[in-house]
Order: C-alpha cells, then structure tokens, then sequence
C-alpha cells in the first residue's frame, strides 16, 4: 500500500514492524513500531506479526492488525488505530482494540470519501461479521482526544465475509459473503441490495470511480470478472478470466487485472464502461501476482502516446511471489531479457527486495518488485 502523504511504498519491515520506503527517492524513510514488543529469536516461539493494514485518505490514520496464534489455542488479534504527529512526523498509537472479532479479519478499509463527516473504518471477520469502527472527536478541549469504537455490527446470514470496499464518495458499501455481494448504506445501515453471480467465491470488489461510479466489479474463484451496474441492480457485463488481482486507480476511471494464464501472468487496463482494454500486456512476470498498488506521480506526464496515457497520472506497482533475475534500466534497455514494449511505449524495471520487506498479509519471504512506468519519464 502507498502512504497517501509520504507516497512512500508501505511493507512489513523487521518483524513486528512496517517500513515506510520512498518510491521517488528509492531509499527507506523510516521504520513503525506496531507490535511494540521485544522479538526474542527462539525457534517455535509464537509471537504477534503484522497481517493487514490500511490508511485513510488522507494519511492521518493508519490501521493495523496483528496476530498470533499460540499452540494448543485460540488466534490473539489486535486491531490498532494510530494517528500521524505533525511534530515527529510519524504515527503515534491512539487505540488498541483486543480481540476485535471472534476469529481472524479478513479484510479491512477505510472510507475514502473525502467529503466524509467522520472517519470509519471497516473490518471483516471469520466469525461472520463485520464490524464499523467510527471515530469520535473530544467534546470539550480538555479531554484526552479522539477515540474509536464499534458502531455498528452486520451479517448475512451467517456466511464469512471475505471482502469489503466503499465507493469513492462513501455512499455506499459492499461486503463479500462467500458467493453474495451486499451493498450497504452507512449512514443508515440499510441492506439495500444483494448481487450474485454463481458459482465462485468473491475474490476482490471494486468500485468504479469518477464516469465510472456506478459500476462495482468483482472477481470469482471461479475465474470470473463481473461488473454490476448499480443504478439498475444488474449484471451489466462478466467474462472469463482468472484475475488474481484487481484494483483501480484513485485518480481515474482505470482498473488494472492481472489474469493468471499458463504460469505467467497477463496485465489488462480498462474502464467498466468500455469493453475494449486500454491496455494489454501477455506474460507481464512470471507466477502470480500477489499484490500490486497504483502509486500518485509527482507531476502529472503530457507527452505520453495514446496506448501509455493510463500512466500519465499514476504509477503501477506490483509484487509476485517468485524471484526474477532480470536488469532494466529507466532509458527501457535490458540485459537479461527483453521486457521493454517497444509498440505499447512502457519499460517493466525490477527490483529485488531484501527478505525482511515482506508485503503485509503474505507470508511468503522473497519477492520481486516490479514497476510498469513510461519510458518517457
């Protein structure tokens, strides 16, 4: 994830901690201590790790879960709230949340609507439910400050929710349940439709932005891509294709897939409106992609060619689980193998991360870091 005020690349850093890495500068900021324990090196020792984590819009806010899961017992969860200090330039813990669920959280965001009265954050559980946290200002100046709480809690009849995002003005909320998109009002808690597109389990949701809105795309396990248009509660488009990842630009109407095809992973950019791609590139990296974020440009590109222009204002970074040996540099020359698209205007540069940056929420030790970038920067 991108912090939205540093624009520096958020990973789990030493363990129980996450490092703040400045994509621009390409060098490490600094690093958050979130567990706030001491680690002890002792083989089979269970200790509390960092799983998720989510800013809100505007990077006041950070949210952290950590876990562990000792032997012969129940998984520990602690949801953490912290809040940035314009003296130390850093994140200063406000509330700890112990066993925030009855089972682990799986998937958690904020409310990105700038235009929101009060910051909330959403979490989503094994145990069925999900769960609204709200932030509460201090009613008089003399009080300790802001605090969070739980107001609201919702289900569906009795499924896991797998997944949750809100649109881009905060009007509106899906939650994944197994197979069951659910679209919610928060302002009043009103269940207002249900979707479905059987067989497959949701995998990510989407909602469009901008032109874009009233679109909500989701991705199956049954390698499915589908978009529902909410303004008419139907199936506006679906297609067969196994995304592993979906995602979309903060600052367009553009999503990126990554569709996973014959060991190697295939990239597609496009708007729900359009069923042309604006882009497409086969075999993008080898392996699947596990991760991937659009990160803000400094300045805004003019000069792109037309197939490149869903570069001009943001980057596109992602992460896979393999290790991939291959040099390009910025001028689009490679030495191990040719991953420049000549046609298509755009050089992929790889970086090989050190074993203690580990995307938050992946396991896996190693990865290969990834930028599609226009050869015209």
């Amino acid at each position: 994830m991108v912090d939205p005020r540093s624009k520096a690349l958020v990973l789990n850093g030493k363990p129980g901690h996450l490092q703040f890495y400045s994509l621009q500068r390409d060098k490490l900021l600094f690093n958050l201590d979130i567990v706030q324990q001491e680690y002890i090196h002792e083989s089979g020792l269970e200790q509390f790790e960092v799983v998720k984590a989510a800013f809100d819009s505007s990077g006041s806010w950070l949210a952290t879960v950590e876990e562990r899961n000792p032997k012969a017992a129940e998984v520990e969860v602690n949801l953490k709230l912290w809040a940035f200090d314009e003296q130390t330039q850093s994140f200063v813990l406000n509330t700890t949340i112990s066993a925030p669920h009855e089972a682990r959280i799986t998937a958690m965001c904020f409310d990105q609507a700038a235009s929101s009265r009060t910051t909330m954050l959403l979490s989503c559980s094994r145990d069925g439910h999900f769960k609204a946290w709200q932030l509460a200002l201090p009613a008089h100046t003399d009080d300790e400050g802001p605090s969070w709480s739980c107001d609201f809690v919702g289900a569906y009849h009795d499924l896991v929710p797998e997944c949750c995002c809100f649109s881009a003005d905060g009007s509106l909320l899906a939650v994944s349940f197994q197979e069951v998109v659910t679209v919610w009002s928060p302002s009043s808690w009103e269940l207002l439709v249900t979707l479905s597109q059987p067989p497959g389990d949701i995998r990510d949701l989407c909602f469009g932005r901008l032109s874009c809105s009233k679109y909500l795309l989701g991705t199956t396990t049954n390698k499915l891509l589908c978009c529902w248009n909410l303004l008419t509660c139907s199936l506006e488009w679906s297609t067969s294709t196994d995304v592993s990842l979906l995602l979309a630009d903060p600052l367009s109407e553009n999503m990126a897939a990554f569709c996973l095809q014959d060991r190697s992973t295939d990239l597609f950019v496009f708007k729900p409106s359009e069923p042309r791609p604006l882009f497409s590139q086969k075999a993008v990296c080898s392996g699947r992609v596990t991760r991937a974020v659009f990160a803000p440009r400094e300045t805004m590109l003019e000069s792109c060619e037309e197939s490149s222009q869903w570069l001009n204002r943001s980057q596109l970074y992602f992460l896979t689980s393999l290790m991939v040996n291959i040099s390009v540099s910025s001028s689009g020359r490679t030495t191990d193998a040719q991953l420049v698209s000549r046609k298509n205007c755009l050089t992929i540069r790889v970086m090989t991360l050190r074993g203690d940056q580990i995307p938050v929420g992946n396991p896996v030790l190693r990865f290969a870091f990834q930028e599609i970038m226009s050869d015209l920067v």
